[in-house]
């Protein structure tokens, strides 16, 4: 928030400080992007030409947490290998001691634009989002969360692939939930209920946000069959409670696949008991005053 306060004068300011900058093999040749705790330019490396966003924390001075965290994507980055995911090229220091690091360019736009943008039908977003999927199913199978997804945080590739990026305030889940000065880790928009809480994140939390971006992929004239089954999938992802979400994206993936194939869903809609449960806890006071009137009017 405080980067934030800054404005466009401070972020052209910075752009013009580091363009030119040598970062390792990499020349910077313009700012492409903001993405957790760095500013992301696009560099240039002349001996191999070839092009990586070189991502470089701000005022890497101002907090040694800043750099943890920054250090903290960097390691994550290092260990998840996935089509789906871009990689890590490079990583090291500006003769300042401002930390850097090189990933794979992706020259694209954020999915639900790219879908919009290519008038894609109902069954070219579900693969896009599947892949999306399997990108966050491998990011858990190394106990990591990602805890940010959101459509500018998935781009579509020229090549009609979908790419996840900014680890930024990913966490491992055997790590406890961390702060910056207070302020919680999130975009609040895409954010699960535990996260506006300032609870413990886990795997259910990833399932919230890709319940969320499926729900904004959903193409309007929709037959009432598709309609309902992914109401329902989606409902099931986005639950408010986290015991009542998919347990697993596999669980996800797999209710997608059943959709595909016009299977019935593993996911079923909630019950006329548990909405009727869940009203008279949100409103027991009322309750409780309306069926002591109905007793009264009763005798």
């Amino acid at each position: 928030l405080l980067d934030r306060g800054a404005a466009p004068a401070a972020e052209q300011a910075l752009a013009e400080e580091f363009t030119g900058q040598q970062c390792g093999p990499y020349k910077l040749e313009r700012r492409i992007g903001e993405g957790g705790m760095g500013t992301v330019f696009l560099g240039r490396r002349d001996d191999l030409q070839s092009v990586a966003a070189i991502k470089i924390l701000r005022h890497a001075w101002m907090s040694p947490s800043r750099v943890d965290r920054f250090l903290s994507e960097q390691r994550t980055l290092a260990e998840l290998r996935h089509p789906a995911i871009a990689t890590l090229y490079d990583a090291n220091t500006l003769p300042d001691g401002t930390p850097w690091f090189a990933m794979e360019f992706v020259d694209g736009a954020p999915i639900t634009e790219y879908c919009e943008t290519n008038k894609c039908g109902l069954r070219q977003r579900l693969a896009l989002f599947r892949s999306v999927c399997e990108a966050v199913r491998h990011a858990h199978s190394h106990a990591i969360i990602h805890r940010d997804l959101k459509p500018s945080n998935i781009l579509v590739n020229t090549q009609g692939e979908a790419k996840l990026l900014d680890f930024g305030i990913a966490k491992q889940l055997t790590e406890t939930d961390k702060t910056l000065t207070g302020v919680r880790l999130m975009t609040p928009a895409y954010a699960a209920p535990e996260q506006h809480r300032g609870e413990a994140t886990g795997i259910y939390t990833d399932i919230y946000g890709l319940g969320v971006v499926l729900q904004e992929l959903l193409p309007p004239n929709l037959s009432r069959s598709e309609t309902a089954d992914l109401t329902v999938l989606c409902q099931k992802a986005r639950h408010a409670e986290p015991a009542r979400r998919y347990a697993s994206v596999d669980a996800l993936i797999r209710d997608l696949d059943h959709f595909d194939r016009g299977e019935p869903l593993e996911a079923q809609p909630d019950s006329v008991v548990y909405k009727t449960s869940k009203f008279i806890r949100r409103n027991r006071f009322a309750v409780a005053a309306a069926f002591a009137v109905a007793l009264l009017i009763a005798f």
